[in-house]
């Protein structure tokens, strides 16, 4: 591309309102494609694909998403759709 990386320090939900605000001209990162996403940056080809999965401590007995009803889960913001679509969180914040 033609630049000198320089790493700016950014929250994960101030990436796209720092990149339209001109603090970077590009962010690289594992930022998803949605249509919301869409409306407001372009995006390249995925230059790498990713999937979300279940990380629990070794000796939990805990295998799938239907095993988490009614504990408590630490998530990413954008990550909470998928416990919402699964029917196991009732509410948006933990």
């Amino acid at each position: 591309m033609g630049r000198t990386a320089r790493l700016v320090q950014n929250d994960w939900d101030a990436l796209i309102p720092g990149l339209n605000r001109g603090l970077y001209d590009v962010v690289m990162n594992g930022l998803e494609i949605t249509p919301k996403h869409e409306e407001v940056v372009n995006f390249s080809i995925p230059y790498c694909t990713t999937f979300e999965q279940l990380a629990v401590r070794t000796d939990d007995p805990y295998h799938n998403l239907a095993d988490l009803r009614g504990r408590k889960v630490g998530t990413l913001k954008a990550s909470l759709r998928i416990l919402q679509a699964a029917g196991q969180c009732r509410r948006r914040h933990l």
